[in-house]
């Protein structure tokens, strides 16, 4: 292989290398930028490296909104990844609104459209991660529970794992204001890829940089690509001549491990490779993580060989057989989601306040959701909770079952208590990690998280429990299991009922998405399986039968399904992980297995 040196500006101008007429430069070339201060800065370089090299040709800056700009409130996650950033302006392209589109290469998708290519990566100033603390703090010296400013699921996992006790909640907008969010007291920290602010000149707000050890970056973190249509050969070789063979050598290494593990670029997952110049090739040395979203688990891998992308996929096997498949099996599906559920029809039956980040993980994998509550939530003002909470100090532990529970329980009955709620410090367990994300977004940072999401395994995880005083809220249905099992491990229990939970069924509603044939029904709670039993009953319509004669039932859990099952319906999964990422994931399987109803 032969290894042209890295572009360095300087290097000879382009005009006149082509000498064919259908390689003839266009004499205008619109580059596509995001509307942040960042992005201009970043295409502008790029404009000014192109007019260094082809003199003959104008160069312009368009700057277009993307779909994560306009939302600067939901969480990235939910909102569905960093690829909404880069889709408008890959959607330009097509439309031949721009010639060429700059983005920061962390945040285009591993497998890129087949009309469209990378034709240049151009040298990254610093991969890393850096610390922007409002008192100039490093990591370690920040004070217990401080509230620490990201969207990035990779960033919180590392941030877990190296301080559990931090708060790590969800924080939106450009660079500034990051910055400005935490110097105004809103967050204790944030962090922020030191390339962002060395570009903008931002040095000055760094309070630490994060070691590797800490803080591994997101594959192709630092490096900017440079995109256009794969068909214009003219501007693919005008833009070649900006690329950095060593850094592309690099983010391909790092871009394939990723690949290799099925990840997205919303995945905990980092890595970092170094390339540098071996005879006719390369030699590369790639580090790379895997985490649980709470970080309390990690895999860790190192690599090294020739061929960037041997060496990426190798160290994502190495990895899948340490566990890191487990690690991701709960996880949404790659950035954009794909079409894993294209086509099919998913009734989901949740309250409406607590659909929306389910119904849009299903939409972005091209579900037809239809979302009809059947359900409740009705706070009960117990007054035994209110002393409970303000007497955390009784309690050895405090054990959460569900995100319902925190919510009730610290949203509506914790501001009648005094202290507040008293919980940061004490010794909270979540049942799983959506009730352990409630808790971190109220500022509760959970002492135990259960690995296996059931209330047996998190007795099993509690430890010695005898003698010991456990306060256990829950809603009304939840049956008392839980409380059996706490008592027998020797725990003196104190179960209180903080809601309860109502059907609500709109017939109509429910009538009128049950004609359209769903292929899937999503029941996420034991109180609302009943409620779909006894609505079927009295529209008269019968699973199995007429329009509803391929319909299935997946449960969110065991007591979701019991409940089902109790009520006449036929369960045809349970998700093994219960959380909505785990429903999704179940959604997939079911759909492998047999395909949805023909669509028109």
């Amino acid at each position: 292989m032969r290894v042209r040196r890295p572009f360095r500006a300087g290097r000879a101008p382009f005009e006149g290398r082509m000498s064919s007429r259908e390689n003839a430069l266009p004499r205008r070339i619109v580059l596509g930028t995001r509307r942040s201060a960042l992005a201009r800065l970043q295409t502008e370089r790029v404009a000014t490296l192109l007019r260094s090299h082809a003199p003959g040709v104008e160069i312009e800056l368009a700057a277009l909104g993307t779909a994560g700009d306009r939302d600067r409130t939901t969480p990235l996650p939910e909102l569905g990844g960093k690829g909404l950033f880069t889709a408008d302006l890959e959607q330009a392209l097509r439309e031949r609104r721009i010639d060429a589109a700059v983005h920061s290469l962390k945040d285009l998708p591993v497998q890129g459209p087949a009309d469209l290519r990378l034709a240049a990566i151009l040298d990254r100033v610093d991969a890393g991660d850096v610390l922007v603390a409002a008192h100039g703090e490093t990591l370690q010296e920040l004070p217990r529970g401080a509230r620490v400013g990201s969207s990035s699921v990779r960033r919180s996992a590392q941030l877990l794992a190296a301080r559990p006790d931090l708060v790590v909640a969800p924080i939106r907008g450009n660079v500034e204001t990051r910055i400005k969010k935490v110097t105004e007291g809103a967050f204790g920290a944030t962090v922020l890829a030191a390339a962002g602010l060395l570009r903008l000149q931002r040095e000055e707000v760094i309070s630490e940089r994060l070691a590797w050890g800490t803080m591994l970056p997101a594959p192709g973190q630092g490096a900017l690509a440079v995109q256009c249509l794969a068909d214009n050969a003219p501007l693919v070789r005008l833009l070649g001549v900006l690329d950095d063979e060593l850094c592309r050598a690099a983010v391909t290494c790092e871009r394939a491990f990723l690949e290799g593990l099925g990840g997205g670029c919303s995945s905990p997952v980092g890595a970092y490779a170094e390339a540098e110049p071996a005879g006719a090739g390369y030699r590369l040395r790639l580090q790379g993580v895997v985490l649980s979203p709470d970080g309390s688990r990690a895999v860790r891998v190192q690599e090294q060989g020739s061929d960037s992308t041997t060496v990426g996929r190798r160290a994502a096997e190495r990895a899948l057989a340490q566990g890191a498949g487990e690690l991701l099996s709960g996880l949404s599906s790659p950035v954009g989601g794909g079409g894993t559920l294209r086509g099919m029809r998913v009734l989901v039956t949740r309250p409406q306040a607590q659909s929306g980040r389910l119904a849009r993980e299903l939409r972005r994998r091209a579900a037809q959701v239809q979302v009809v509550p059947l359900t409740q939530i009705i706070t009960e003002r117990c007054e035994t909770a209110i002393e409970a909470l303000q007497h955390l100090e009784r309690y050895d532990w405090v054990v959460f079952t569900s995100a319902n529970t925190v919510r009730v329980l610290l949203d509506e009955l914790a501001p009648e208590a005094s202290p507040a709620a008293g919980l940061p410090g004490k010794r909270a367990a979540a049942v799983g990690p959506a009730t352990a994300a409630a808790l971190r977004e109220r500022g509760v940072v959970p002492a135990l998280v259960a690995k296996v999401h059931t209330g047996e395994h998190l007795v099993e995880e509690l430890g010695a429990l005898e003698g010991r005083r456990v306060l256990l809220p829950q809603g009304q249905a939840a049956g008392r299991r839980l409380e059996r099992r706490l008592t027998a491990a020797g725990a003196l229990v104190e179960r209180v009922v903080v809601y309860r939970t109502e059907a609500t069924a709109d017939l109509a509603a429910l009538a009128s998405a049950l004609g359209a044939a769903p292929d899937l029904v999503m029941l996420t709670s034991g109180t609302g399986a009943q409620a779909f039993a006894g609505a079927l009953e009295r529209l008269g319509l019968e699973l199995g039968q007429g329009s509803l004669a391929t319909t299935r039932i997946l449960c969110i859990g065991p007591s979701a399904a019991e409940a089902a099952r109790a009520a006449g319906l036929p369960v045809h999964r349970v998700a093994q992980v219960h959380t909505d990422e785990g429903l999704v994931q179940a959604a997939e399987q079911l759909r492998a297995e047999q395909p949805p109803h023909a669509t028109g």
